[in-house]
């Protein structure tokens, strides 16, 4: 573990780390989702996206996994997009928020996962009550300080 690294744990959900993922370094999210005895920690690949957008998903990763915050200003900004669909890869608002739509993992037996940006949590369903899908994209330094 290098200087800047903490393990999963310790990284607050809805951070921005950087990870190896699928032999590449890439910009997470750092996601949680609470068990009943146990939170089990997860990453979305955000830049460069291991795929495309419908391929999103939740990667389990151990809590002892070594992750380094980005140390760069990052934001996930959002904006509008006429008569979409509410797919895997996109934000959807609600009356709770925003949460990004991701496939989640094999193992739970469900096939979608909604992550809710202003906490970095796994919530249940979400399409109920939808009042707009979002597309996002990353922004990096100034333009992220720049954001109201």
């Amino acid at each position: 573990m290098t200087s800047d690294e903490q393990p999963a744990y310790r990284i607050a959900p809805g951070s921005f780390v950087r990870a190896e993922i699928d032999g590449h370094e890439a910009v997470c999210l750092k996601v949680e989702r609470l068990g009943r005895d146990f939170v089990n920690h997860y990453l979305v690949p955000l830049d460069p996206l291991p795929g495309p957008r419908e391929a999103l998903m939740l990667r389990y990763v151990d809590p002892a996994e070594p992750l380094a915050p980005c140390d760069e200003p990052l934001d996930l900004l959002v904006e509008p997009m006429a008569d979409a669909p509410a797919a895997v890869g996109t934000v959807l608002r609600n009356a709770r928020g925003l949460f990004l739509k991701v496939h989640d993992t094999p193992n739970t037996g469900r096939s979608f996962a909604y992550v809710e940006l202003a906490t970095g949590m796994v919530a249940g369903r979400q399409e109920r009550g939808v009042a707009g899908v979002l597309r996002w994209r990353l922004a990096r330094g100034v333009e992220s300080q720049d954001v109201v």
